[in-house]
């Protein structure tokens, strides 16, 4: 239900596997496992998308909010990261990107090769995000109350995530 603290659990749940010394090591050593399960084609063993053996991990959470909501979660993150910082003793800069820009890319996530958290809006244009960099997955992806479509009408490649997490509130 409504603040029942989908939000902050959300993002404390991507900052422990992004800023865990052991977590990260560990998604990173499993990371092609993960992704050939994503992308194989069901009952056929054929994968879709780039070659596994040159795939990237970036250490990236992107959340999907909606507009109205962006400002809640990039208020929440930023508290997460203090809190998180403060409790683990986590002494690295985590960024910590709101709104989608030409600037702001996995592959540019992944060159920082630091925790980056992107707050991006719900809507079916970012996904184009994910486009640019099919070669490069990254770790967690958020839909908060997602409900509208987010898949293209065209088979494209795309980032794969490592984890998905959907908050929902509202049971429509």
């Amino acid at each position: 239900s409504t603040g029942s603290g989908k939000t902050i659990m959300a993002t404390m749940a991507a900052l422990s596997l992004l800023c865990s010394a052991e977590k990260w090591a560990t998604l990173q050593a499993s990371y092609r496992d993960i992704v050939r399960s994503r992308i194989r084609e069901a009952d056929s063993g054929l994968t879709k998308g780039e070659e596994l053996a040159t795939m990237q991990l970036a250490r990236l959470a992107i959340i999907y909010a909606p507009p109205s909501m962006m400002g809640h979660w990039y208020t929440t993150a930023k508290a997460a990261v203090y809190g998180f910082k403060e409790q683990s003793n986590f002494s690295d800069d985590i960024v910590i990107w709101r709104g989608y820009s030409v600037n702001q890319t996995i592959a540019k996530a992944h060159a920082l090769n630091r925790p980056v958290i992107l707050i991006a809006p719900l809507e079916a244009s970012v996904k184009q995000f994910e486009r640019k960099s099919p070669h490069i997955g990254y770790a967690v992806r958020i839909y908060d109350e997602l409900n509208l479509p987010m898949a293209s009408r065209y088979d494209q490649p795309e980032s794969v995530p490592c984890f998905t997490y959907i908050t929902q509130a509202t049971i429509e």
